[in-house]
């Protein structure tokens, strides 16, 4: 069984705090993840309102080096003391939006002296039993990373940012694969489609980028994903309202939106 509470999304359940970022915190095979943190000590803040103690989490995972998804690790790292924490390759690249910084706040020095333990992932890796994490997969739909997205190469140049730190977690379950992710930035369908053809996906958890994609972008993505006969969807963080709206038309019953607060369980 998989349990999983929202504790960062854009929206929150009536009592609980949100923000502009992703945090979650998983439970299965009696291994706990947080994945993602948000941007402040907000998520910190529902988990205590939840009743949940984040000290004895075994692994935490970032998805890419956004503050909206890393900037909360330095919160987490004072609350817990060390962690192990699995980040894609080139994660602490400074990046920009729009000619705004929007990579994380500090260094990497910086996080090891609060405890961090980095270990980073270049090849798809199981970290615990039935828990792979997958890295950044090939882009052979029409989705790609926005333009305005840029990161810093070695030679402190800006170029475009394709995203090639970007990590999933996909957890291995008796019923099927159950998939989470922070942002999509490389696009929901090209993580889908690196999933073996035979391999039966349960679920699909956290934020899919689609709500800058025009109406007929979103159609296109929303029967896409009907071919990997999905048993249910839960869009959060940077899906977009217009884009949730579309997919329940499509899917009905089988989305529902996350919220900060919020519990998921999946057997």
């Amino acid at each position: 069984m998989l349990k999983i509470w929202i504790l960062i999304n854009d929206k929150a359940k009536a009592g609980f705090e949100s923000e502009h970022g992703f945090s979650a915190l998983i439970e299965f095979r009696d291994k706990k993840i947080i994945f993602d943190t948000g941007q402040s000590d907000v998520f910190l803040k529902n988990a205590r309102k939840l009743g949940l103690d984040l000290r004895n989490i075994d692994a935490v995972v970032i998805s890419h080096g956004h503050y909206d998804h890393g900037n909360g690790l330095e919160s987490l790292l004072r609350e817990t003391g060390p962690k192990r924490i699995f980040i894609g390759n080139g994660f602490f690249n400074h990046k920009y939006g729009g000619g705004k910084y929007i990579g994380l706040e500090h260094t990497i020095d910086y996080y090891e002296k609060l405890g961090g333990k980095f270990q980073t992932i270049e090849k798809d890796s199981e970290i615990f039993d039935g828990i792979q994490l997958l890295t950044a997969v090939p882009m052979i739909s029409f989705e790609q990373p926005e333009e305005k997205f840029k990161v810093e190469d070695e030679s402190k140049k800006l170029k475009r940012d394709f995203f090639e730190e970007e990590l999933y977690l996909s957890l291995e379950s008796p019923e099927g694969t159950i998939i989470i992710t922070g942002c999509s930035h490389r696009g929901i369908i090209n993580i889908m489609s690196r999933l073996p053809k035979d391999k039966k996906i349960k679920a699909v958890v956290g934020g899919f980028h689609l709500i800058k994609k025009t109406d007929e972008e979103l159609y296109k993505i929303a029967e896409s994903l009907k071919a990997f006969k999905l048993e249910s969807l839960y869009p959060c963080h940077c899906t977009g309202d217009k884009a949730i709206k579309i997919l329940k038309e499509i899917f009905n019953s089988q989305v529902n939106e996350c919220l900060s607060g919020g519990f998921i369980e999946i057997r």
